[in-house]
């Protein structure tokens, strides 16, 4: 019995052989490879090249000596602008890795295509647009740079240059490329002053002029509102603020037509807080006393409402000494309410009175 069991045990194994040489075989063959498939070098610079596996023995060489050339161990060295394929072999196998050369061109500055004041209402934004000097430069890496904000409550910037406006006030967004660095003023606010960074200044030094042609920029009901009862005027467009055409200033620049309801903004920086009159030279078609004004701070009324005397001809002006307010120090938004307007104003003068 044991006998028929091993013969039949031995024919087992005879066919299981015969039956694995059915199987397809598949020679394996080895390789080699460069921890770079290619590089990126300025002329004169270096970098060394490790092939793998280490057991084997390799041969180096490069299909341009001009460009690149590289050593027994694999240490390449960039010789001028151009291209070369670095070759490893061992045996029959193989690995290439590509070599580009440029020339280094230094980066000396870095600049920015804006006006080094910027203005900005909240909620807009607005992208600053920089570049190298030279243009061309490309000593310093592309990931190598940086934008920030000195006070994030006014302005943010995203690392693409693209600006902000969180809340009033004044802060610098900067840009670093490498070890330059350059910056702008943000001024972020609701209106902007008619002339662009230049507030009106009230100081007890000297009274202060404002027209009242001058008010703001920024727009229909937020640096004004005008019903548009007039003809227009040209002079706010030739100043740099086209979107208030509607008000009507007059050729002795005063604003004309002003009616109920309508109001205009001013920004003012007071130096010198304290009590100021306002005289107010405007003209009127009847004697008397006609229209209610008053005016407001910071959208807070700071006077009472009180009538401008009345000249008894368009085209003549009188002062008007009613009203006085008290101007706090500092940055503000002062502004002119008509509750029932029959004037053309043209100028108002802050005189400073007393603490």
């Amino acid at each position: 019995m044991k006998k028929i069991i091993l013969n039949i045990s031995l024919v087992s194994l005879l066919a299981l052989s015969a039956s694995c040489d059915n199987f397809q075989r598949t020679d394996v063959y080895p390789t080699i490879t460069v921890d770079h498939s290619s590089v990126t070098l300025f002329e004169g610079d270096e970098i060394q090249l490790t092939a793998s596996p280490s057991s084997l023995t390799f041969k180096w060489s490069t299909s341009d000596e001009s460009i690149a050339t590289v050593d027994n161990s694999g240490l390449v060295k960039a010789i001028k602008q151009g291209s070369a394929s670095i070759l490893c072999e061992s045996g029959d196998i193989s690995f290439e890795t590509e070599v580009y050369v440029s020339k280094k061109v230094a980066l000396t500055d870095v600049a920015m295509k804006c006006d080094s004041l910027i203005e900005l209402a909240i909620g807009a934004t607005v992208t600053i647009p920089v570049y190298m000097v030279p243009s061309d430069a490309n000593d310093v890496p592309a990931t190598d740079f940086g934008w920030w904000s000195d006070d994030e409550n006014i302005a943010r910037v995203s690392q693409s240059g693209v600006v902000k406006g969180i809340g009033t006030g004044t802060t610098k967004i900067h840009y670093r490329k490498g070890s330059f660095a350059k910056f702008v003023t943000f001024d972020v606010q609701v209106t902007f002053p008619f002339v662009k960074g230049h507030p009106f200044v009230i100081s007890k030094d000297e009274p202060a002029v404002i027209w009242f042609r001058d008010f703001d920029r920024g727009g229909m009901n937020v640096a004004f509102y005008d019903t548009g009862g007039g003809g227009g005027n040209t002079y706010r467009a030739k100043h740099g603020d086209p979107t208030s055409s509607m008000v009507t200033i007059e050729g002795d620049g005063n604003i004309g037509y002003l009616a109920s309801g309508e109001w205009y903004i001013y920004s003012i920086s007071v130096k010198d807080a304290g009590t100021y009159k306002i005289t107010i030279n405007a003209a009127s078609g009847s004697g008397g006393s006609q229209g209610m004004y008053h005016f407001e701070i910071d959208g807070v009324k700071a006077t009472e409402t009180m009538p401008i005397q009345g000249s008894g001809n368009w085209g003549q002006f009188i002062n008007d000494d009613s009203f006085q307010i008290t101007l706090p120090a500092g940055d503000h938004k002062l502004k002119f309410f008509a509750d029932t307007g029959s004037h053309n104003p043209k100028h108002m003068t802050f005189t400073y009175i007393s603490e």
